[in-house]
């Protein structure tokens, strides 16, 4: 099985059922097959933003998607990710060859190589590097994790539950997968934190903190954010946000969880 292939693969199996594909020979395989498997919509694009309105779109749908491009495709359309998908939180799966790397033998790639990182860093965009074949499997695991995490999460938010409650748990259920060494960070930088409440500020308490005794309201908005992050790959997270109703909590933002990934 083909690099290719095993993508191809994890795409199924994490549900995605759209794609929109502007070329690049280093995903051209990948895009070719895709277009083969009649269970995907393929929709191919002029320019990449359309490829990011396009799954941006699909995500309002319910449909979990995915972009495919080049390194030079995702830079020219960093003002449609910074203006749509980070200004509204509209959460968009990308695909992307890593050009410029050592054993690209174009040097008009070199460029590339030396910024995209950077700029992904730069905006805060989440990403994750797959360097090997085996680090394929990782994504969707890691990610159904931290799925499984929020709705885990989602089950305490009730009035008189202490912040700390939650962090505990989600770090239960990280344990439980095998990612207690991931959860929130790596080495020196991991935090000891799941989430925290909005208002006036965009982190004010109760917080969702290991020790961190104050209970949840009603009323109280509460955005849940865990992730898990891989030495030198890069980090797998989700969030979402939800009031604290009478009747239990309110989900604030998008109807389903489609990963970003560049």
């Amino acid at each position: 099985m083909d690099v290719s292939e095993k993508i191809h693969e994890q795409l199924k199996k994490s549900g995605v059922t759209l794609a929109a594909s502007l070329p690049d020979d280093w995903v051209a395989p990948l895009i070719d097959r895709i277009a083969a498997d009649n269970t995907m919509r393929h929709v191919r694009v002029a320019r990449e933003a359309e490829a990011v309105a396009i799954c941006s779109g699909a995500f309002f749908g319910g449909v979990r998607s995915v972009a495919l491009m080049g390194a030079t495709g995702l830079l020219t359309c960093t003002g449609e990710l910074a203006t749509l998908n980070l200004r509204h939180q509209i959460p968009v799966f990308l695909i992307v060859s890593q050009r410029g790397s050592i054993d690209d033998h174009r040097i008009y790639q070199e460029v590339q190589g030396r910024r995209t990182i950077p700029l992904l860093q730069a905006y805060d965009f989440p990403y994750h590097i797959v360097n090997k074949p085996d680090e394929i499997p990782t994504i969707p695991d890691a990610y159904e994790t931290c799925r499984r995490i929020l709705r885990e999460c989602v089950a305490l938010l009730r009035p008189g539950t202490p912040g700390s409650a939650l962090f505990e748990r989600a770090l239960e259920v990280a344990s439980e997968a095998g990612h207690a060494d991931r959860f929130m960070g790596a080495g020196e930088g991991r935090v000891k934190f799941v989430g925290h409440c909005i208002g006036l500020e965009l982190n004010e308490p109760p917080y969702l903190a290991k020790g961190y005794g104050e209970p949840l309201e009603i009323g109280n908005v509460v955005a849940i954010e865990p992730k898990l992050a891989f030495t030198g790959l890069g980090a797998v997270g989700i969030e979402n946000s939800y009031l604290i109703g009478p009747d239990g909590p309110v989900q604030l933002t998008g109807a389903t969880e489609e990963p970003v990934v560049a």
